[in-house]
């Protein structure tokens, strides 16, 4: 292995052979689900921000390209089209790009574009308004509207009827839609395999194209064959739900669009650390940051304060990214007490800005840092609890300490590196402030 250090490790991921928490078996389940479920075709994966909701569908997706009895299925990030006006058209452009490269019936690749022209004619000019949308009950789009007070009964009447002469066109594009598999080049199985489409991202959208995502999604395309999966973070989608409609009830909302809600695991286990995600993260972070010879004998220490704060995934990438770049822009001691106080010191910085910059600039004490990180004061102090005392308690309090105290041996790993204890974590934190992660 390189003894370089890297500061960045993110790659693309299609399967689950570099799954670092054990994440297939529940991969498996889900692929089951949508294989051998029915009356399910929308199912929501809910999980918090930063927890790798997006790495797993994509190593799902190789679940699904499996060799034996693959399952057709396609990839949509909601964020990168948030910018269209028109979910139908997001959807529907997406759907006949996937049918193009898959389909090689060219009579019904005609007829599913002619429906999709249609259906999509009779949506485009209404632009969907979600706002008045909800105002008036779904009755009308109203984007073609710009003053609500204009809003008639006759416009109310007039969209009621071209919806009814619509309907036709609408069921008739379902029709085709849930043909599509079975069009699909044929694999090894002579079963029809409904094709999985995976709608990820959706909470980091404008709240009004979430939301007709997942409402088109339920009324146009959810039909037999065709399954949704829509990844997010429900309690910030609910959000947008309320920035929509209001004070609604949005458990109840959310559910006349969603048939099945399952939740991405989040091992924690203080027991076993082989089974709690953040320490087997912490471990695959050293390793492929090349950080082995500056963090392993500190990683249990990096774990228990990371498990501590309830860190994210994506929170505990950017403190090695952190740590990566002051190692590796500067000389810093592998000593494993000084290695434990950039560790502290990017966790702060990663989860606690406000008190980061006071400690840069020499204005927090221990007592600030143990209250904002609420460490507890009736159990016996942790290794980064003690460092960080060390290099933080005032004089008068550094003196009364026992002689003998863990808290002073810490202290006297500083000397050597030309810094005494009450300066060392302004040093430290100055050459971590010079970089933004």
């Amino acid at each position: 292995m390189s003894n370089k250090i890297k500061l960045v490790v993110r790659k693309e991921i299609r399967d689950f052979k570099d799954d670092k928490l054990n994440r297939q078996a529940y991969g498996e389940d889900l692929l089951r689900l949508v294989t051998q479920s029915e009356g399910v075709q929308v199912i929501a994966l809910d999980g918090e921000w930063g927890e790798g909701k997006t790495t797993f569908v994509k190593m799902w997706q190789g679940l699904l390209d499996g060799e034996d009895s693959p399952v057709p299925n396609m990839y949509i990030n909601a964020f990168e089209n948030d910018y269209h006006d028109n979910a139908f058209i997001t959807l529907a452009s997406e759907i006949i790009d996937y049918a193009k490269n898959n389909i090689k019936d060219e009579k019904y690749l005609k007829t599913l574009t002619d429906k999709v022209v249609k259906v999509g004619g009779q949506l485009l000019p209404l632009a969907v308004n979600v706002a008045i949308k909800a105002a008036t009950a779904g009755a009308i789009d109203g984007a073609d509207i710009k003053d609500f007070s204009k809003v008639t009964a006759d416009v109310i009447e007039e969209k009621l009827t071209a919806h009814t002469n619509n309907k036709e066109e609408v069921e008739g594009f379902k029709k085709e839609l849930s043909n599509l598999p079975s069009k699909l080049k044929k694999s090894k199985v002579s079963t029809v395999q409904p094709l999985v489409i995976i709608i990820d991202e959706l909470d980091r959208c404008k709240p009004t194209f979430a939301l007709e995502l997942i409402e088109r999604g339920k009324h146009l395309f959810a039909v037999e064959n065709i399954i949704f999966v829509l990844v997010m973070n429900k309690p910030q989608l609910e959000k947008s739900v309320q920035v929509v409609y209001g004070d609604i009830d949005v458990h109840t909302y959310l559910q006349k669009f969603i048939d099945l809600a399952l939740r991405l695991p989040k091992r924690k286990n203080q027991q076993d650390p082989n089974l709690d995600d953040l320490n087997c993260y912490t471990y695959y972070l050293i390793q492929e940051h090349g950080l082995n010879n500056y963090l392993y004998q500190i990683a249990e220490e990096v774990h228990r304060l990371a498990n501590h704060l309830d860190l994210s995934l994506r929170q505990l990438e950017k403190v090695f990214v952190n740590i990566a770049l002051l190692y590796s822009t500067s000389s810093e001691s592998k000593d494993g007490c000084i290695s434990l106080l950039i560790a502290v010191l990017a966790i702060i910085k990663t989860t606690n800005p406000k008190l980061f910059d006071s400690l840069l600039n020499n204005q927090a004490t221990y007592k600030d840092v143990s209250a904002a990180l609420s460490f507890p004061t009736c159990k016996e102090a942790t290794s980064y609890e003690e460092v960080l005392q060390s290099a933080l308690l005032d004089e008068q309090a550094y003196k009364d300490l026992d002689a003998n105290s863990k808290i002073k041996g810490y202290a006297d790993y500083f000397s050597p590196f030309g810094r005494n204890r009450t300066g060392i974590i302004t040093s430290l934190a100055k050459k971590m402030s010079l970089f933004q992660v």
